[in-house]
């Protein structure tokens, strides 16, 4: 087996309109390699009797690539096969979630079919394991990425605007972007009083919200005063930080919370300490989204519970054993790490790691409650007191963020704070999501959907409208200038480069994917112009998810290249096709947008059905440009004013039809075509 070329699509494509993201390899194969895979009729579950001779190996190939990936947590699922024109060559064809991760299962999948069909011994775990570790260095933060696939589940388009941090969601100027659970809309004010420990809590407690008393302290020297004003039991914290790192709680004596002080003024790196009361009670997050409550979370610390037997380090070891624990935030809890904190409890209690718990005995191994830290959660949203509910909106509102996470320790969430001396101690800009979407108990609650229906509270507001053509490149400049006359702010990438609102950006051929992005990620555009490559379609697709006008003008030797175009069109949008070209009228079957024609010829009679079924079409008829609205005619002007050969007529009939179906005046559309 050899792998010919290899080409990674990225959008609509000639294997598939929806599954945009394929891989798409030409493989040459040996005739014992056909003969072998002849024997193999089932392969994880998959029929392999569809397919026969070296399409059969290809099949197996993709399927092998896709379980790989699978095995990993990557959700694709499109996979394909096809024998060429070329002897002996197939064509493989496989989802992928994530380029490096694609490429790497193809390369691991082809060594793995040709040893399946040698009867080979295979190590199976190690290719797992090495695709599980492309994944997790590749894939965007967990916390990003949640948001990332949901969008993908509405089919909005994202676009990494750096190494897979910053994502932007949607196009042009009805873009959003979001960073972990940040978005452009979040207020930096918001940002920097949440930041400040101190700041946040003094604002509050000036607006009536509950929150425990403490002091902001520089020197440990200053520790003593503060403690005989608060009394203990106290908690000492970081007046900047985040997962509860430098947090010292229930401390009850001087010589604790003199280390505690340290350990604080060394997390934040900044000389301010807070000192503060501890409030007895249970661990709780509230979660605000566009100012709304959406989910609250009981949140329990890392503990082991005795059996009378194994000694404690082997009781954590269990614990992590758990398939939903894993490193950092890779998985819905984090892995139990013992940790200085985890050895002072253990001391307190005079217990070391190898002692033995009795049984049904429990230990709390952290004094902070965060996933992070090992904690699980408990899924209380339900339960909260319908005041706490409109507290925890007006908090979100005082701070000034659309995304807001809070710290609350009450006795019980299901009476109002200010009844059972509850309070909130922390406020939290870009709040975790994984204690919300997979909590160790309870509901689930999609919080990510809350967050796109927050960014994207219209459906399809994230679009612009998109009008892509395969025809003379003159056709790109004609509807720019009839866009512009609309009143839209145009970019467009066009064989003559990319323009953006009629300024040039570059200039070369700029009908790539990468080219076509440019414009995409632009928010200054509102409409899109791109012009289209058969050549570059087959290499990766095309640049956009869809487009509301799709126009085919010529063919040329690659029709399934061309009718992605037309394919890609919205149901709501328009198909222009060339009527005179056989293989371009015959793109127009089966799609399901409307369809426009043009022609040279105002008998031509596809067009005569067409017009008198209700549908449009622009024709040359006794000299003059017509616009066909069922079987209505109105001039235009005449063609003997538009200078160029056929191919260039029918472009500007194309733009004649655009602007018809964009509502623009006859009038309008002359001046712009410069026709009398």
């Amino acid at each position: 087996m050899e792998v010919l070329g290899t080409n990674i699509m990225r959008g609509p494509n000639c294997w598939s309109l929806n599954h945009h993201r394929l891989i798409v390899i030409n493989v040459a194969v040996q005739e014992r390699e056909v003969e072998a895979a002849r024997e193999v009729t089932d392969f994880k579950g998959e029929d392999m009797g569809k397919y026969e001779g070296e399409a059969r190996v290809g099949y197996l190939f993709a399927v092998i690539a896709l379980q790989l990936q699978r095995q990993a947590g990557v959700e694709c699922s499109f996979k394909s096969a096809e024998a060429t024109d070329t002897g002996l060559v197939t064509r493989v064809i496989f989802e992928y979630a994530d380029e490096q991760v694609g490429l790497l299962a193809a390369a691991i999948a082809a060594n793995m079919t040709v040893a399946l069909l040698q009867k080979e011994e295979q190590d199976v775990p190690k290719y797992a394991s090495m695709i599980q570790e492309r994944w997790d260095a590749t894939k965007v933060h967990q916390l990003t990425m949640s948001m990332v696939e949901e969008a993908i589940r509405r089919k909005i388009p994202c676009i990494p605007l750096d190494k897979r941090v910053l994502i932007q969601m949607g196009y042009g100027a009805n873009q959003k972007r979001i960073q972990k659970s940040v978005t452009g809309a979040t207020g930096s004010i918001g940002v920097k009083i949440a930041s400040n420990k101190e700041s946040a809590k003094a604002l509050l407690r000036s607006l009536g919200v509950p929150v425990p008393g403490g002091k902001l302290i520089s020197r440990v020297d200053s520790l003593k005063k503060a403690i005989k004003t608060i009394g203990f039991p106290i908690v000492i914290k970081p007046i900047h930080g985040s997962n509860g790192r430098g947090v010292g709680v229930n401390i009850r004596n001087y010589d604790d919370a003199v280390q505690a002080f340290h350990a604080a003024k060394e997390s934040s790196g900044v000389s301010g300490v807070i000192v503060e009361r501890f409030v007895t009670g249970w661990d709780y997050r509230l979660l605000v989204i566009g100012y709304k409550f959406v989910a609250a979370a009981k949140r329990t610390p890392a503990m082991v519970t005795g059996n009378g037997v194994s000694t404690i380090g082997e009781l954590i070891e269990v614990v992590n054993r758990d398939p939903r624990r894993g490193t950092g935030h890779s998985k819905p809890l984090t892995t139990i790490k013992v940790d200085e904190n985890t050895r002072n409890i253990l001391k307190n209690n005079d217990l070391s790691l190898d002692a033995v718990l009795p049984a049904g005995k429990s230990l709390q191994l952290k004094s902070i409650a965060n996933i992070s830290a090992g904690g699980t959660s408990t899924d209380v949203t339900e339960c909260v007191h319908p005041d706490n509910v409109l507290m925890a909106e007006r908090i979100a509102h005082i701070v000034g963020l659309d995304i807001c996470g809070m710290d609350i320790i009450s006795p019980d969430i299901c009476v109002p704070l200010g009844q059972n001396d509850g309070a909130v101690v922390e406020v939290n800009s870009a709040p975790g999501f994984r204690l919300h979407m997979e909590p160790t108990e309870g509901t689930p609650r999609n919080v990510a959907g809350a967050v796109i229906d927050m960014l994207f509270p219209a459906v399809d507001c994230w679009r612009i409208p998109i009008v892509a053509f395969i025809g003379p490149g003159g056709v790109g400049d004609l509807i720019v200038d009839l866009m512009r006359l609309k009143g839209h702010r145009v970019g467009s990438a066009t064989s003559k480069g990319i323009y953006i609102q009629n300024i040039m950006i570059l200039q070369e051929d700029a009908r790539g994917y990468k080219h076509a992005e440019v414009v995409l990620k632009d928010p200054t555009v509102d409409l899109a112009v791109f012009e289209c490559s058969a050549s570059e379609i087959m290499e990766t697709g095309l640049a956009f998810h869809y487009c509301d006008i799709g126009i085919v003008i010529d063919a040329g030797e690659t029709a399934a290249a061309a009718a992605v175009v037309p394919g890609a069109v919205l149901p709501s949008g328009y198909a222009i096709l060339n009527a005179d070209d056989e293989i371009v009228h015959q793109m127009g079957k089966g799609l399901s947008c409307k369809i426009g024609y043009i022609s040279l010829d105002g008998a031509n009679a596809y067009v005569a059905g067409h017009c008198r079924s209700g549908g449009a079409a622009v024709v040359v008829e006794d000299g003059d440009i017509m616009i066909c609205d069922g079987e209505i005619r109105t001039r235009v002007g005449a063609v003997s004013d538009i200078e160029g050969d056929d191919p260039e007529t029918r472009g500007v009939l194309a733009c004649v039809l655009v602007g018809w179906i964009n509502g623009m005046e006859v009038e309008a559309i002359r001046r712009v075509i410069s026709c009398q």
